[in-house]
């Protein structure tokens, strides 16, 4: 196990983790990012942005490329590793993480997590996950080409990933439990001007289902109005549920935050967001949180961003307090 030793460490390679990194490193802290898998969490799988600052249009990757190497140009140096224990101290000591090879101490830790798709809870929906089921249709939509898909949700993710798949399947039926769209208004009239897409407004899943020649194969959904949208799907009226012949699922009912390694060490709400205050600290002492991860009103790109720069502006401050003590 090899022992590293950085002044901060920031947990997550998203638009939050990196714009904080870049503040770290230019304030002359040692920094270190850890990303499970790549740069740029949710931005990779979206493909038109159009409110970000300074870009009348560009796209996820290219954004997070181009925040990748602001990040490593500045200083900070980025691992791909998986953490398999965090132990915050209580003490004002330094933080210990521990992924698979290395055991990296911290004087402080920036929090950057996200957040990660919420899954689809209806009966037999574990059966088909990444088999029929899908939570990212640009990167799993071009298994459907030519075929009959559903997406279900309303707001801004569940759109785009219908006009996506618009494009390359033969029919998409967009199952959403509101009586209208919660998506941005230019989207949804994108979305309605679509030949092959139609809209089943107040309805939920009860169930899918195999195929019957190919039961581990998805071929059907069961479906039932809503009478309201926080209604249970499984405690309606069996008469009114119907059977719909499908190919594939996309799901884009919103995000679950990715929290669950923080539990029981600083303050969490009950969804499941970090609680911080103006300066982005947690409950404890030089651990900071930033992002989709944290409670907050807003979770976007540029919010993101914002809330990284305040926290890493204060975990700077905090390991410069520290360096002082000595």
């Amino acid at each position: 196990m090899k022992k590293e030793q950085t002044d901060i460490l920031i947990i997550g390679g998203g638009p939050a983790g990196l714009m904080a990194s870049v503040y770290t490193a230019r304030s002359g802290k040692k920094t270190t990012v850890i990303e499970e898998q790549m740069c740029g969490g949710q931005l990779m799988v979206t493909v038109d942005i159009e409110n970000m600052p300074g870009f009348t249009h560009t796209t996820g990757a290219e954004l997070s490329i181009a925040m990748q190497k602001q990040a490593e140009a500045s200083g900070a140096n980025i691992v791909y590793e998986r953490i398999k224990k965090v132990e915050f101290s209580t003490e004002g000591k330094e933080h210990l993480i521990t992924t698979e090879d290395t055991e990296y101490t911290a004087k402080a830790v920036i929090i950057a997590t996200g957040a990660g798709a919420r899954k689809l809870e209806v009966e037999n929906a574990d059966k088909f996950d990444a088999k029929g089921i899908h939570y990212c249709a640009h990167c799993d939509g071009t298994f459907y080409k030519d075929k009959n898909v559903v997406v279900v949700g309303t707001g801004n993710s569940a759109v785009e990933d219908a006009l996506y798949m618009a494009n390359l399947a033969k029919s998409v039926t967009v199952i959403a439990k509101y009586e209208k769209f919660t998506a941005q208004a230019v989207l949804v009239e994108k979305l309605l001007a679509q030949k092959n897409v139609s809209v089943l407004y107040k309805h939920g899943i009860v169930k899918v289902d195999g195929q019957k020649d190919k039961p581990t194969k998805l071929g059907s959904i069961t479906i039932t109005p809503l009478e309201q949208p926080q209604q249970n799907p499984l405690e309606t009226n069996k008469k009114d549920h119907k059977t719909l012949s499908v190919d594939g699922i996309f799901v884009a009912i919103g995000r679950a935050p990715s929290s669950h390694m923080f539990k029981d060490q600083i303050e969490i709400s009950k969804p499941g967001y970090i609680k911080v205050n103006e300066r982005m600290q947690t409950s404890l002492e030089g651990v900071y949180a930033a992002g989709d991860i944290i409670e907050k009103q807003l979770r976007q790109i540029v919010t993101a961003c914002a809330d990284g720069a305040i926290a890493a502006t204060n975990a700077s401050i905090h390991v410069k307090k520290l360096s002082l003590k000595k």
